[in-house]
């Protein structure tokens, strides 16, 4: 992030629907990474 703020890390599906939002919070400028377990959102499983 270049600055400070508020910051949402969503997961959308091909078609633009929101499926999940991984992680919400404020930051402080810095380089983040985020590790998920993507198999939660496989077809067929609930959000």
């Amino acid at each position: 992030m270049e600055r400070s703020g508020r910051m949402q890390l969503l997961v959308n599906s091909n078609d633009g629907k929101e499926l999940r939002v991984l992680k919400a919070s404020r930051f402080q400028a810095d380089t983040y990474q985020y590790a998920w377990e993507q198999q939660v959102l496989l077809p067929g499983c609930d959000p």
